[in-house]
Parts: C-alpha cells; structure tokens; sequence
C-alpha cells in the first residue's frame, strides 16, 4: 500500500479526507469518485472507512497483503483497507487497557456488506 498522506497523494486525492482543507458533501463524493476509478476503493475519514464496491477481484485480499496488515512496523503505512479496520481493533482488544470493540458495517443492498464482514472475521481469525 501508499503511506497514508497529509495532503493529497500523486493522483491528487486523498487517502485519509481528515486532511481536506474543506470538505462538503460534493468534495466527498468527487474524492471518493476518483479514488474508485483507479481502484482504490477504500477511502479513510479518521477512524471511519468508507468502501466502494467494485464488483471485480482487484486482488486485494490475498495472504500476502494480510499479512503485511500483521506487521507492526508496516501497520501505519498502508493506505486505507478492511485489513487496517480489523488490525486496530484487534489491537484495541490485546492492549492494555483492553477495550472492548465492535466494527460497524453499513450500506445498501448489494454494497458488499457480507464480503466486507467475511474479510473482518478472516483477518481476526488470521491473528489467533
């Protein structure tokens, strides 16, 4: 993945809309839109993830790249992913204090809500 970036990336989007100098529904929308034209459908706001449903393999789920999730040293540069959602809150849960956490997986019909769900539990089921 890209390191997540302050400003925007090469394509001038950005990863992480946190750092948008404004941001207003339209700002999101185009963002979100250019993101999902060169496949990065993955879009961070802070702690919130959003995902545009691809409907292809854009082979963004293989053992290799979860594993590049597992790495604490490489954790914080991946660019946003389902992997990084699961990562943080499995690490909320192990460390001290140990906080309970729930992962919230919304959208409408056919939004890729069950495959978004499968690839939590596959990446928590990958840690233990």
């Amino acid at each position: 993945g890209t390191p997540l970036s302050k400003g925007p990336d090469e394509e001038g989007d950005y990863d992480d809309m946190v750092n948008m100098p404004k941001m207003d529904q339209a700002m999101v929308l185009q963002n979100v839109e250019k993101r999902f034209k060169r496949d990065a459908i993955y879009t961070a706001v802070g702690d919130v993830l959003i995902s545009v449903n691809p409907f292809k393999d854009l082979g963004m789920y293989t053992p290799e790249i979860m594993r590049k999730y597992h790495h604490e040293t490489d954790a914080d540069e991946k660019a946003p992913h389902i992997f990084a959602v699961a990562r943080d809150a499995y690490r909320r849960i192990i460390r001290p204090p140990h906080k309970a956490q729930s992962v919230l997986v919304s959208g409408e019909s056919g939004a890729g809500k069950t495959e978004a769900s499968k690839l939590l539990i596959r990446y928590l089921a990958s840690m233990s």
